[in-house]
């Protein structure tokens, strides 16, 4: 696979092993709306559980983000999270971290008191969540849009934007696929499924057309022949 790109992702170190000139994936990020898509809403008390707490001086406390990224690859959707503080930034790999890292979230917001902030268990909500869009198949956008990567960064004041071709090496998303099966995973997906629209036709004209069907001068199919030369 020939990859066209202004950037470097993990996978691309793959292409050492060849290059198949006839599969290109031309990687170019487009920006599309979270609402033009299927994908599910996140924020808080929501199917897609977002939280943000915001840095406080009059009680100590520190900014801390839990945040939902779903990533989309060759036909599935994959959920991470991402959470950050101030000392660190860690990121999820699949539904047991992403619960250890709630739990961390839990721990460093525990001491918070505001009347409009109310603790909430988003275990079942991420368990669900992660039970429909983890490593299943959601065809839609990646035919739609004919890519075979997008990645949807989910933000806590409506600002989320779905990303196609985006960079997966930024999301960590080498804990889920190496970067030889990512390689292949997606020229498969390119030359497979999305198919190839800017091969170049080939137009068979009308004589050519006659003589493969054995309408050439010499067939015994033409009603005259020429006449071979007697020697």
């Amino acid at each position: 696979m020939l990859i066209v790109s202004k950037f470097h992702d993990y996978y691309d170190s793959a292409s050492t092993f060849g290059i198949d000139k006839t599969v290109v994936y031309k990687r170019d990020k487009i920006e599309i709306d979270l609402r033009e898509t299927n994908l599910p809403k996140g924020g808080w008390r929501e199917k897609l559980p977002i939280h943000e707490t915001q840095a406080s001086r009059w009680s100590n406390q520190e900014r801390v983000v839990l945040m939902p990224v779903i990533i989309g690859f060759c036909g599935k959707t994959y959920i991470i999270y991402v959470y950050e503080d101030e000392k660190e930034v860690s990121i999820s790999s699949n539904l047991d971290s992403t619960l250890i890292l709630l739990g961390k979230y839990n721990q460093k917001t525990k001491h918070r008191n505001s009347k409009y902030f109310k603790k909430v268990d988003d275990r079942k909500s991420m368990i669900d969540a992660y039970a429909e869009w983890h490593n299943v198949e959601h065809n839609e956008i990646f035919i739609k849009y004919k890519v075979p990567v997008f990645v949807c960064k989910y933000e806590i004041r409506g600002n989320t934007k779905v990303i196609l071709n985006d960079c997966l090496s930024d999301f960590c998303f080498f804990k889920i696929k190496d970067s030889f099966t990512s390689f292949n995973e997606i020229q498969s997906y390119i030359s497979g499924v999305l198919g190839q629209d800017d091969k170049p036709i080939v137009e068979t004209s009308e004589k050519d057309k006659i003589q493969s069907k054995g309408f050439d001068k010499w067939s015994f199919r033409n009603p005259d022949p020429p006449k071979r030369k007697q020697r």
